[in-house]
Order: C-alpha cells, then sequence, then structure tokens
C-alpha cells in the first residue's frame, strides 16, 4: 500500500540527558514475525475494556523553572487508544521537585520525581529529573527566512544550558516582532506576515533573548502539491497528507495547517492538520479524493479504500538492544487479505511488559518509540483489529566513553543544509546512533545554526560564510566536526536516474543534485520541492521516492530555489 512515512522514521526522544533518539529498533512477533489473534480482554458484550496507560516522554530532564508537557494516551483491548491526559489524575511523588498540573510538569528545585497519570484504574508514569542547569543562549530557527504574503511560517526556539543540555522552549519564551506591522507573531513562534520588509523576530527567556530576521516577500503563488498523490488503504486504517506551495521566486512553504482540506464522499474522514499532517482514515470501501485549497489553487489526491482485512502484523527489527538512557522507535507493519502491507505505527496500541524497564510511547508524533530507563529485559507489543505481535527489547547499564560525529568535516552554501550523525562508544565496546539523543550545538549560529534535539537533530543550515564547529554532546561526553559555509550560488538541478522505470505498485528513489557557481555539487534532494506531471500514473514523495500507479509515462521535476530538474519515467 503506502510507502512507509519519513516523518515516522524520523522520531526521536529525549531521555535523562534532554535528547530524544531514534536508533536501530525492533521487532516481529514470535515465530518470524507472523501474528495470531489475540485474546482482547473484553466483558459481555464485546466492549473493548482499558488496558494500559503510556505516559510520554517517559523519562525527561529539565531545568529549575522550566515546564515539560506529558500526554497520556489509554490503550484498550481492541487495540484502540485514546488521549486522556485532561482527563486523568496526575500525582507527583516529589512536588518539592517537580510539580504536575494537567499533564504539565514544572521543575521546582533539584532532584527526582516519578509523575504518574491515573485514569479508570490504571496508571502510568514519567522519570522526572530536575537540574540547577542555568539557561544561558536561546537560538531560533530557521535562520533568515523568506516569506512569501499570505504563508505562515513556525519558527522553534532552543534554549542552550550550562550543563551542555539543550531543549525545546518555543512554547515557553515570550515573542514579538520588532515590525508587527511587517510581520506579526499571534501565537508562540507563528510568523504571519504583513506586507513585503524585514522584520525582527525575537524569543526571550529568563532574560536571554534569540532572534531571527524574517524577510516578507512578494512573491505570488504558483503550485500547490498534496503529498502522497495517492493511497489506498483498508477500511479503519489511516494515512498522513500534507501540503505545500511553490511561490514565483522559488520559495516553498508547507500550508498543511492553512490549507482548506476536503473530502468527496464518505469513503473516508479527515483529521484537523497534526504532528504529521491531515490524517485521511478510510471509513467504506470506495474511492475518494481529498483536496486542499490555498491562495486560489487546489491539489487533490485520490485515496482507495479496500475491504481488506489485517491478516498479520509485524514489528521490526525483533530484537532492539539500548543502553539506559537512550530510545529507539519501532515500526509496525500490517499484512492484509489482499495481500498489501502498509505501515500501522501510528495506529497499533503499544504495551511494554515492563514500563520500569522499557517504555514505549503511545502520543501522536511518537508512536512506536520505546525509552530505555533501567538495566533489564522487556517485551514491546503492538496491538490492533485483535492482531498482536512484539519486539524484544534489552537495556544496558554501560557508560557512554566517545562520540564521534560525522562527517569529520563538510562544506555547504549559504542558505542550505548539511545532516550530521552522531555514534556513540561505550563501556562494553557497543555502539549506538546518537544523533537524535545528543544535544547538538554551532559555536557560531550567524555562520550555521543546528537542529538541537528531536526530528531532525543534527542538520546544520549555513547562514553566512565563514567557519564552525558543530558539536554533539550527551552525558557529559563531546564530539565535534567542523562546517565550512561558503556564497556558492545555485546554478542548476539534475535529477538522476534519468530515464528511469518503475512497475505498477513499485517504488523508485529519484535523487536531485544541485551543482553551484563555484563548481561544487550538493545533493539536494530533501531541500526540493517533487511534482509529478500525471499523478494518475505515478506519485513522488516530498523525498523523491515515486510510486508506480499504472501504465504510462510520466515525467517527475525537482524544484529548489527556482532551478529546476526532471526525469523522464515509464510505469510498467
Amino acid at each position: 500500500m503506502q510507502p512507509k512515512s519519513a516523518f515516522r522514521r524520523a522520531h526521536v526522544a529525549r531521555l535523562a540527558t534532554l535528547a530524544l533518539a531514534a536508533a536501530a529498533l525492533a521487532a516481529c512477533s514470535s515465530g518470524g514475525g507472523a501474528s495470531a489473534p489475540s485474546a482482547p480482554q473484553a466483558p459481555a458484550g464485546g466492549a473493548p475494556v482499558p488496558r494500559s496507560i503510556s505516559v510520554s516522554p517517559a523519562a525527561t530532564t529539565l531545568a529549575a523553572g522550566f515546564t515539560q508537557r506529558l500526554t497520556a494516551i489509554a490503550t484498550f483491548s481492541d487495540g484502540s487508544k485514546r488521549d486522556v491526559t485532561a482527563t486523568a489524575a496526575w500525582e507527583s511523588s516529589a512536588p518539592a521537585a517537580a510539580a504536575v498540573t494537567g499533564g504539565e510538569v514544572t521543575g521546582v528545585a533539584p532532584g527526582a520525581a516519578t509523575v504518574g497519570a491515573r485514569w479508570s484504574g490504571l496508571r502510568g508514569t514519567a522519570e522526572v529529573t530536575v537540574t540547577s542547569a542555568v539557561l544561558q543562549s536561546v537560538v531560533v530557527t530557521p535562520p533568515f527566512p523568506s516569506l512569501p504574503l499570505g504563508a505562515d511560517l513556525q519558527l522553534a526556539a532552543t534554549g542552550l544550558f550550562s550543563d551542555g543540555s539543550a531543549r525545546d522552549v518555543t512554547a515557553e519564551a515570550a515573542w514579538e516582532s520588532a515590525a508587527p506591522a511587517t510581520a506579526a507573531v499571534p501565537s508562540p513562534g507563528l510568523v504571519h506576515p504583513v506586507a513585503p520588509g524585514d522584520a525582527a523576530v525575537s524569543a526571550t527567556l529568563e532574560g536571554v533573548r534569540g532572534a531571527t530576521t524574517v524577510s516578507v516577500t512578494a512573491a505570488t503563488l504558483e503550485a500547490l502539491d498534496v503529498y502522497p498523490g495517492a493511497a489506498t488503504l483498508a477500511r479503519g486504517t489511516s494515512t498522513a497528507f500534507t501540503a505545500v506551495a511553490t511561490y514565483s521566486d522559488g520559495t516553498a512553504a508547507d500550508l498543511t495547517a492553512q490549507a482548506a482540506w476536503a473530502a468527496s464522499g464518505p469513503e473516508v474522514t479527515l483529521s484537523a492538520p497534526g504532528p504529521e499532517g491531515v490524517v485521511v482514515t478510510g471509513a467504506a470501501e470506495g474511492t475518494a479524493t481529498v483536496t486542499a485549497a490555498f491562495g486560489g489553487l487546489t491539489s487533490a489526491a485520490t485515496v482507495t479504500v479496500t475491504a481488506a482485512e489485517l491478516t498479520g502484523l509485524a514489528v521490526s527489527p525483533a530484537a532492539l538492544d539500548l543502553p539506559v538512557g537512550l530510545s529507539g522507535a519501532l515500526e509496525a507493519t500490517g499484512t492484509f487479505s489482499d495481500g498489501s502491507t502498509q505501515d500501522l505505527t501510528a495506529q497499533v496500541a503499544w504495551v511494554s511488559s515492563d514500563a520500569a524497564v522499557a517504555a514505549a510511547s503511545n502520543a501522536p508524533g511518537s508512536e512506536g518509540l520505546v525509552s530505555a530507563l533501567s538495566a533489564g529485559d522487556a517485551t514491546v507489543s503492538a496491538t490492533l483489529f485483535g492482531r498482536t505481535a512484539s519486539a524484544a527489547v534489552t537495556v544496558r547499564a554501560v557508560v557512554l566513553q566517545s562520540i564521534a560525529v560525522t562527517p569529520g568535516t563538510a562544506s555547504v552554501p549559504a542558505g542550505y543544509q548539511v545532516r550530521f550523525r552522531a555514534t556513540g562508544t561505550y563501556s562494553d565496546g557497543s555502539t549506538h546512533e546518537l544523533t537524535g539523543s545528543a544535544a547538538w550545538i554551532s559555536a557560531d549560529p550567524a555562520i550555521a545554526t543546528v537542529v538541537a534535539t528531536g526530528t531532525g537533530a543534527g542538520t546544520a543550515t549555513g547562514v553566512a560564510p565563514g567557519t564552525t564547529r558543530i558539536s554533539a554532546g550527551l552525558d557529559g561526553v563531546v564530539g565535534e566536526a567542523t562546517l565550512t559555509v561558503g556564497s556558492a550560488r545555485l546554478v542548476s538541478v539534475a535529477v538522476t536516474p534519468s530515464p528511469f522505470e518503475v512497475g505498477v505498485g513499485g517504488t523508485a528513489q529519484l535523487t536531485a543534485t544541485g551543482t553551484f557557481s563555484d563548481g561544487g555539487t550538493l545533493d539536494v534532494t530533501r531541500q526540493s520541492v517533487w511534482s509529478s506531471s500525471a499523478k494518475s500514473v505515478a506519485t513522488v514523495s516530498r523525498g523523491g521516492v515515486v510510486t508506480g500507479l499504472r501504465a504510462g509515462a510520466v515525467t517527475i521535476q525537482a524544484n529548489r530555489a527556482g532551478r529546476k530538474g526532471r526525469a523522464d519515467g515509464t510505469v510498467r
């Protein structure tokens, strides 16, 4: 069915070191990943009963005076889920260290506390550590964004602390525009363009200020694209859609939250925009069109809902080995009666056999994330429609000894990005991916900024010519790389392979490579806007993955800053 979402593969969580981690993950059901129907614990009449409560993030570290929003999700015997954050009774084992109200934890004084959420006789917990770290700087990203009239932009504020940790402080900071007649800030970090010009937008917290300059342009809307361009869903399952606009100056904007979304019929239902986009759920067998409209333009995707039934469920990989303090994101894949498969990671109910060892998240945007809390073994299961599969999780009490950042040296033109990765070596000789766990810092944000934590952690953006150090830190251990930012301009974009072939129902990965005025090249696949000339023949994802729908010819285009590359393809 649908290719697995790139969003979900990027999910990461921050544990006792203020990081959100994405590592190699686990599991399928016993017997090589095949699953058998579970035995729902339901009373007479078959009504599902609450099975567990999971609180996310399962472990967090914050400085005294700062806050963290927790989410409580109830799972039921039939695999369904419900957000009970607002109705749960919240409690803290040590309110003098960490107080909690309605799921919002506030660090009161250095110490540790277990925060619990009680609902329907069940209890879920999260471990909270409060430190005496002091906020030293605030970095606002993206740096120097260009914003067309009509397209709102969400900025983020990251706080860097004296202990080397970093955390998202977007919601806690006080935001202000120095030129509200040019760009207003109606809610934390959300910039609304008013008139062409430049405006300094700042975020201030605890007397520490960070800022960026927003350039509002009069660029006109040229195209609107919905991703994915088509989807096939079994009834009762769902997938997420996003909308991206391209403007006359070559810039692109994600308009998922601003676009007006509609479905052509009762075959599907649409959610409000969330962390992954607009969630479309198959309600009845048939075909429907999902449309996004903005600025007089519309873009549509075809959704086919089938009567296929879930016949198997697998969690991958089958075993997960993590040091205490890290996390890894599990994925669940369903096999249906028509032979199709679908990513069900966000839809299954995730439950750990021992949440004190390894906690499993059901929170929107981090479903399947396993947090390693203490040494031991646990089984994490995924349940949906009476089917269950599981992964074995082993947590080890090992010590981080070193961090290697790759590439060790990199260069990028101003305005472009490069992704760094961090690998940790532990006291038992094992190595683990730390890209999503580490706190990333740029020594000179005026030259380059870097995504400090969470999804996209380690992604550096060139701001102005010069050289800076990019560091990744965790548990007091730091690794570094050198980044040089140049002033070269993008000259052309080439898409490869061209020509290409793909089968009906198959996929092909295309790559966009930019050539610059200094002769250098850079992979701009994930920095380009992709489009298909014939969505009924083939669709293309935001990452350049082409999916063949029916036999025919198609041209796939990548647009980066007004420079376009094309690849001609055939679906057979």
